[in-house]
């Protein structure tokens, strides 16, 4: 064995030793409750909540774009009224250029939910390839677009939920989900 091949072997000994201590003295945890801190999951509030603090505003085109997210306005026919789709890194809304500007609105708040809450989820690929309803899914994205949209307002003494909604520019369709 030559020289050079004896250093290179010593060395690379050298290093898993080191490697494997590394491992061992690796800091772990304290207790189980600081493990499930760390993997916590954000609750949809939590998830508003932090939008709205950090950007300021709970306008969702204003977010959207932010969070580097594109829109675009197309006719997407009657039955469609909005649309998120992610392929690779770039994320799209799209919403039916149609709709009243409290619709277009709402549509927005509904798709960003879908970014925030159901990354990697496909509704077309779960309507196709599985036995999971992707109502709830909207559901979901309903009561995030709600709560997005109506997180600057506060009930008023006597006020109902219809009212909030309808200050908030909430279509009226909707305010099942306040």
């Amino acid at each position: 064995m030559s020289e050079v091949e004896a250093r290179a072997k010593s060395e690379s000994k050298t290093d898993n030793e080191s490697g494997n201590r590394e491992k061992k003295n690796k800091p772990k945890p304290a207790d189980t409750a600081a493990l499930l801190k760390m993997s916590r999951v954000m609750t949809m509030e939590e998830i508003v909540s932090k939008l709205v603090k950090r950007h300021k505003t709970n306008c969702p085109f204003t977010i959207a774009r932010t969070l580097g997210i594109h829109i675009q306005f197309h006719d997407l026919g009657t039955n469609t009224r909005g649309v998120y789709y992610r392929k690779l890194r770039r994320r799209l809304i799209v919403i039916h250029n149609q709709l009243s500007a409290e619709w277009q609105r709402f549509v927005c708040a509904h798709e960003l939910g879908h970014d925030r809450l159901h990354r990697g989820m496909s509704r077309f690929f779960l309507e196709e390839h599985s036995y999971f309803n992707p109502g709830k899914f909207e559901r979901q994205a309903n009561l995030f677009a709600v709560k997005l949209l109506t997180s600057f307002d506060e009930a008023q003494s006597g006020e109902t939920s219809e009212q909030i909604c309808a200050r908030n520019g909430i279509p009226v369709e909707m305010h099942q989900f306040y």
